[in-house]
């Protein structure tokens, strides 16, 4: 029921993967899996209480489940939670260091808060660890062009 879930979701048939979800999970409710592509398709249809709710939900059976850690920041942020957002994306990064989309999803997180500094130092590490990530520079452009409006200097080099 998950694989089909999935299936009509990338078909853009929402209810009937939100039927397909919810019958997985009374199948088995610890699916963790199941409850983070649920928590994703709610977040797409602007259900982003529920999502939050279906990525608590996964969070408790894996506390180490990077993308878990990492579609919560981004449902916290929709919410305007930038704070516990921000919380979430370290925890992606701290369990996956790899993690570039996390790393400029924190980046957006510490720009939206005006920590311009911080937002950098993420974009840098996300084009680090991938460099033809267009979206990490494109925000490190638009933290560069904030730095200069504000009179402050980039940190460091890259």
């Amino acid at each position: 029921m998950s694989q089909k879930g999935r299936a009509l979701f990338e078909l853009q048939q929402y209810d009937a993967a939100l039927v397909a979800y919810d019958r997985a999970l009374e199948l088995n409710p610890d699916d963790r899996l199941t409850l983070s592509h649920k928590g994703w398709l709610l977040f797409e249809i602007g259900q982003t209480q529920a999502a939050y709710a279906c990525y608590e939900r996964s969070l408790q059976i894996d506390p180490r489940d990077r993308f878990a850690w990492n579609n919560q920041g981004q449902v916290l942020f929709q919410l305007g939670n930038i704070t516990a957002a921000i919380h979430s994306y370290q925890k992606a990064t701290e369990l996956d260091s790899q993690f570039y989309q996390a790393w400029n999803n924190l980046g957006v997180a510490h720009f939206e808060q005006k920590s311009f500094q911080d937002a950098l130092r993420c974009y840098r590490y996300a084009i680090d660890l991938a460099a033809d990530f267009q979206a990490a520079w494109y925000n490190k452009g638009k933290v560069l062009f904030c730095l200069v409006q504000s009179g402050d200097r980039p940190r460091s080099s890259g």
